[in-house]
Order: structure tokens, then sequence, then C-alpha cells
């Protein structure tokens, strides 16, 4: 049928159908204006790359005040508890937990419990919209191939009640998470549990929850998207993630967390520089920490959808290469 159709094509699109056979990639052929190829699958990178000016506005505002929030935020994450309880072991000095909360779960927590806690409040609800903004804009323009504000904002109410309880169940999921594993660090202390023992126990629980963790994260990152791609809802959209993505977990895990520890490390070099050197400027941390913001913001919803995409072959109308 496809060689009929194009029985009277020069010689070029005759060459091209050929590569479109061999090469088994997703074509429309136009008879005016030659043949544009469209591609079933593209980086999560390229897209935001070249589509980053016109995601930017919708996550500004949010990685600027979580950005700027944390980049004063020192000696709050669980390797810094494990770097300061190894640098106690070492040095021979008493480790206590006086204070449950900004001893132990300060650490943990996703919450910044700093004095800019309320920048930080106000950024995590920005954090939201900004989410639902995003995704609307990026599923759109996967599906057909169009980008406007205007329909962001049209399709904002059909976004807040997909991503709400996914937000809600991943956001509170990891606090109830971050709350056992102090718990449980607690009670060896409690136990007069120390030295490398209670730093190797320690270590072993966080290592196994945050792993719980981050397989359901991957598990269900499909979610949203089949909510608004297909219409489902939220119980039978994370049975449905869970399916589909079960099919390629390690290499998503692999893409995903790869992608976080790259990211990650840039973050912890610019926060090292910044408390331990004192040539380091203070606007370059704080620009570093807001743009990791800006990424993770922006990443999210692309490799959501794109990962979406790919394991459903759903067509990006996004993507058009035109050959000649």
């Amino acid at each position: 049928m496809l060689l009929k159709l194009f029985s009277y094509c020069k010689n070029k699109k005759e060459v091209a159908i050929n590569f479109f056979k061999k090469t088994k990639i997703l074509a429309s052929f136009e008879i005016t204006g030659g043949i544009s190829m469209r591609k079933g699958k593209k980086s999560t990178l390229v897209y935001i790359l070249k589509n980053f000016i016109f995601m930017l506005p919708l996550v500004i505002l949010p990685a600027a005040l979580l950005g700027f929030s944390n980049a004063f935020s020192v000696d709050n994450t669980p390797a810094d508890f494990f770097i300061n309880y190894a640098r106690q072991i070492t040095s021979v000095s008493a480790f206590t937990m006086d204070n449950f909360t900004y001893d132990l779960f300060n650490y943990f927590t996703s919450v910044n419990l700093s004095a800019n806690w309320w920048i930080y409040l106000l950024g995590a609800i920005t954090l939201f919209f900004s989410l639902c903004m995003t995704i609307s804009a990026v599923e759109r323009h996967m599906r057909l191939g169009m980008r406007s504000y205007s329909s962001i904002f049209s399709m904002l109410n059909e976004s807040l009640l997909s991503v709400l309880p996914y937000f809600l169940i991943m956001t509170f999921g990891y606090e109830f998470i971050s709350i056992v594993i102090c718990g449980m660090i607690y009670l060896f202390y409690v136990m007069n549990i120390g030295g490398w023992l209670l730093f190797a126990l320690s270590f072993a629980v966080t290592v196994i929850f945050y792993a719980v963790y981050m397989v359901f994260l991957m598990l269900s990152i499909c979610t949203v998207p089949s909510m608004l791609s297909d219409g489902y809802r939220f119980n039978v959209a994370v049975s449905y993630s869970a399916r589909l993505v079960s099919t390629k977990l390690k290499s998503i895990m692999l893409k995903f967390y790869g992608t976080f520890l790259v990211a990650w490390l840039v973050k912890v070099i610019s926060r090292y520089l910044f408390t331990t050197m004192a040539w380091y400027p203070m606007a370059v941390h704080i620009i570093i920490s807001i743009l990791y913001y800006v990424f993770w913001c922006m990443f999210l919803p692309v490799f959501a959808m794109k990962i979406y995409n790919d394991l459903t072959e759903g067509v990006r109308n996004d993507i058009r290469v035109s050959l000649f």
C-alpha cells in the first residue's frame, strides 16, 4: 500500500521509504514538503534543552524559593548524619540524641526545619502547582505537538486532580519512612548500642527502607501520565504504572538514579566549597542550588511522560525531523 502511494515519487523519496522500512522508525509521509520522521524515543535531557525557555517560567518560582532556603541549610541530609557520626567516632567524642527532632529527624526529613522554614513552605506549595502546570504542558506537547500557556491553565483543573493524590502519597510516604528509620536508629541508641556497630546498623536500615521507597517511586512513575492520557482513576493508574514499569524496572531505575547521583554530587560539591573555602562566592552557591531545583522541576514531569510514551509505544508528536 505504501509503495503504491509513492510510486510516482522521485528517487530520493523512494530511498527515504526504503530507509523507513529498514530502520522501522514510525513515519508520517507528506506528499508536499518531503517526508518527515517521528521517532518514538528521545532523551529526557534533550527534551529539556530544546524546551528549556518554554518550561522555565513554569518552574522558576518554586525553584528559586526552594533553592534559596536550602542554600543556607547545612548538615541536613542522611549523608551528613553518617559523616558527622563517623567523625565523632574517630575523634572519640560523645554522640548524643537528646533532641530527637534536631539531633536525628532533622537529617532525614524533607521538611526544612531551619530559620528559613517559611520560604521552604512557600516553595513547597508553589512546587505542587508548578508540577501540575509542567506535566500538563509536557503531556499536551508530546500528544498534540502544541506548546501554549493558555492550554496549560485550561488543563490545570484536570492535572490538579491527577497530581494531588500522587504528590501527597509520595511526600507523606517519604516522611513516614524517615520517621521509621529514625525510630529504629533511636531504638538502637537507647539499647546502648554505640560505636561502629550503631553506625553499621543505622546505615543498613537506611539503605533498606530508602531502597523500598525508590522502587515504589519508579513503579508508580507513570501514574499521573496514565491518568492524564487515558483517564484512569488513581488506583487503576498506579496498578497500570506498576505493570508497565516492571518490564524495564532496572534500566529505568538506572537512568533516573544515575541522573540523581550526578545532580546531587554537583550540589554537594558546591555546598562543600561554600562552607570550607572562603574564596567561593555565595552568589554562585545560591545559583547552583536554584538550578538544581529548576532541573528537577523539569526533569520529573518530562521523565514520567517519556517513560510512559516509551512503554506504551505512543506516538510523540513533539518529535519531527525533516529528511529533505
